[in-house]
């Protein structure tokens, strides 16, 4: 089994269908191709920040090792920082999500992407309108006096 958080986007008024299409579940553990290619990765998942940040530093290391006389520690560096990328995949994405506005809504244990889906919107609500805003209510709606019936 595995465990899948669920995230959801800040609504954008276009409408719950929308919203829906947007939720992202992200799985918990480690990402083979983000460890395997993890500047691709993060170019693919949309994690610029991230990636600048990751080519900043690689380049820096590899340079600074480079002119140190340390080939074989570059080497390892890089090693280790492809492992390092394939294990925290998964938080470096949350950690993006979070950074564009989405919010924590369910953690889920299911064998595929597909079972929590289902699983998800089979369960919960997480698409409910909130309560609109006062100046947003229109006269007439349900709960508010109208100017016919007064």
């Amino acid at each position: 089994m595995a465990i899948w958080t669920v995230h959801e986007p800040p609504a954008r008024g276009r409408g719950w269908f929308d919203q829906a299409e947007r939720i992202e579940f992200v799985k918990d553990g480690l990402s083979w191709w983000a460890l395997l290619v993890p500047l691709p990765w993060m170019l693919v998942r949309r994690l610029w920040l991230v990636a600048v940040l990751y080519l900043a530093a690689m380049v820096a290391l590899n340079v600074a090792l480079v002119l140190l006389d340390l080939p074989t520690a570059a080497a390892v560096l890089n090693l280790a920082s492809s492992v390092i990328v394939g294990l925290e995949a998964a938080n470096l994405r949350r950690w993006t999500l979070g950074r564009r506005g989405f919010r924590l809504v369910a953690v889920l244990s299911e064998p595929s992407l597909e079972a929590a889906e289902h699983r998800f919107f089979s369960t919960t609500r997480p698409l409910v309108p909130r309560d609109p805003a006062p100046d947003q209510v229109q006269a007439g709606a349900i709960g508010q006096p109208s100017a016919l019936g007064a």
